[in-house]
């Protein structure tokens, strides 16, 4: 492997893990998909152009996250639903704006997190996530609006 490719994954693969972080993964977890996503690049190489190489691994790692994710939340929910009990650690964010992005569904939330936390322009987001411009502008419509809802909820207490 050429070392400016090699360099380009790693630099890639560290992103990936600071963004996965920001989504609300833990550092352990990011670091996990991040290379499970590596190792899936590296089982399909041939068949990845190298300029796709970065938003590839960005999808593959969210994928990734998002069924982590929903593991977790369905296991989470069982737990409650048959024991009545959640782990400390699983509960360690107590933020009102953490809860309200929590309540939504989670690439409502990501998509949140892309455009305000990221601070990427919709441009960037509709190429990593391979989606019209059109379609994303509404959908952030629809996503702020959800996410002032269960802002306003939580405040009065709901």
């Amino acid at each position: 492997m050429d070392i400016q490719v090699e360099r380009l994954l790693i630099q890639t693969a560290n992103d990936l893990i600071a963004h996965l972080t920001k989504m609300g993964a833990s550092l352990q977890d990011s670091q996990d998909i991040a290379q499970e996503t590596l190792l899936k690049l590296f089982e399909v190489e041939t068949e990845v152009p190298l300029n796709q190489m970065r938003p590839w691994m960005y999808r593959v790692g969210i994928n990734q996250y998002y069924n982590l994710y929903n593991q977790t939340k369905r296991r989470t929910q069982i737990l409650q639903q048959y024991f009545h009990y959640i782990p400390e650690e699983w509960n360690e964010y107590n933020d009102s704006l953490f809860n309200a992005l929590n309540q939504l569904e989670v690439k409502t939330a990501h998509l949140l997190v892309l455009k305000y936390s990221e601070e990427l322009t919709l441009k960037e987001i509709a190429f990593l996530l391979n989606r019209p411009e059109e379609s994303l502008k509404t959908e952030l419509y629809r996503a702020r609006k959800k996410l002032r809802k269960k802002l306003e909820e939580s405040e009065h207490g709901r």
